[in-house]
């Protein structure tokens, strides 16, 4: 089991990032987690899942962003504290 936060910079705030984000993940399936936007301009992402979803999700988020997104860094801490659930939700609308 896989417990990741991800950090990603770029622009990727105002351009759906969480929303494809979110997709992603349920396209993927069997992770949990959440997405959401940071005040200094980053969006925050928890994932947990197994090896192969994991993975298949951080690839996935390094190539189809939606095209006015522009993913500068991705920034990924193993953390093995992150609580497990069975959903992935977007936080703060």
């Amino acid at each position: 089991m896989k417990k990741l936060r991800i950090y990603v910079s770029g622009r990727v705030q105002g351009v759906g990032f969480r929303y494809t984000t979110y997709n992603l993940a349920h396209e993927i399936g069997n992770l949990g987690g959440l997405v959401r936007n940071l005040s200094d301009g980053r969006v925050y992402i928890e994932v947990t899942g197994h090896d192969i979803h994991v993975t298949k999700f951080l690839n996935a988020l390094e190539t189809s962003h939606s095209v006015v997104a522009q993913v500068d860094n991705i920034e990924v801490i193993e953390d093995p504290d992150i609580i497990v659930t069975d959903k992935f939700r977007i936080e703060g609308y």
